[in-house]
């Protein structure tokens, strides 16, 4: 199945060898970008410009229960426009057929569009591309998606299953005029390689991030409020958690529920403890304990009205 463009109206045309019927409406269509480590909001289109060098995404349908979107994955034909060629306008039905099939013509206009095809790069990617995540949008506004299934239809176009990872972008702001300044760097840093991947990494990458960025933070706060010696900055988890006093069990209970997180991304310990593989949900909750605990040093910034 192949998929263009309209450069011009935005118009778009399907076809099974070539796309020279108009698509009836009905679908949406966004364009679509593969996150990979190195992923920047730069590598985004831009604005409403449609761009020939991004995969395209047709939605085909949407289930915000279970936060599904299923669609059909196209990518560039080629790099350039595709150089005008003739496409067909919804010729009337009757004109379709013999005797009459010849008049089909006088509805053929030209057109020049950009092409697109089955998008055979996401099906050669490890695991014929499931897990990997894409971006659905523009710079100025966009969401991640990860693909949780990929098949080819009878068609031959590229079905996908597509879940949201909805946990993107749930830390809170920190103000660092409530932290000391010495530790400045190493938090701001901490928290970054968090937020990075949970925007691209997988569920057991987010949690070590999440579990990292706690260990950080948990520390530094000792020293700050509890007056705690510095060689705390060098503890692991474990041990510090023990240094959090009960009169902040809230804290206490969430060290230790991203330290079991963590724990079941070990192949060992998962053994061990016959526990499951952590998920989407699972990294879901290390976000969102991370952020807790943030609130809970009281580190948040706060709009003052």
């Amino acid at each position: 199945m192949k998929l263009a463009i309209d450069v011009q109206t935005m118009h778009i045309y399907m076809g099974k060898d070539s796309a020279n019927r108009t698509m009836f409406f009905g679908s949406t269509l966004t364009q679509a970008t593969s996150v990979t480590r190195e992923f920047q909001a730069s590598d985004l289109p831009s604005g409403g410009v449609l761009s020939n060098k991004h995969w395209i995404f047709q939605e085909l349908s949407f289930d915000p229960t279970s936060r599904l979107r299923r669609g059909n994955l196209y990518q560039p034909e080629t790099q350039k426009p595709w150089p005008a060629d003739q496409v067909i306008d919804h010729p009337p039905p009757e004109l379709t057929a013999v005797p009459k099939a010849d008049r089909v013509d006088e509805f053929r206009v030209r057109r020049t569009v950009y092409p697109y095809e089955p998008c055979r790069e996401l099906i050669r990617l490890p695991g014929t591309g499931i897990g990997a995540t894409l971006a659905l949008g523009t710079a100025e506004s966009w969401s991640l998606w990860r693909v949780v299934q990929a098949e080819f239809s009878v068609s031959g176009a590229v079905l996908v299953t597509l879940k949201s990872r909805s946990y993107l972008g749930t830390l809170p702001d920190v103000d660092l005029g409530k932290i000391n300044v010495d530790f400045h760097a190493d938090i701001t840093r901490a928290l970054g390689r968090a937020a990075d991947a949970a925007h691209r990494e997988s569920p057991v990458s987010v949690i070590d991030q999440c579990r990292n960025a706690l260990v950080v933070c948990l520390a530094r706060w000792l020293v700050q409020e509890n007056r705690e010696p510095h060689t705390v900055l060098t503890e692991d988890l474990g041990e510090l958690t023990k240094k959090v006093s009960d009169d902040n069990h809230c804290i206490k209970a969430i060290a230790r529920l991203i330290g079991r997180l963590h724990a079941r991304g070990k192949d060992n310990e998962r053994l061990r403890r016959q526990s499951r593989t952590p998920d989407e949900d699972d990294a879901d909750l290390a976000v969102q304990s991370l952020g807790f605990a943030l609130r809970e040093f009281g580190w948040i910034a706060t709009n003052v009205p």
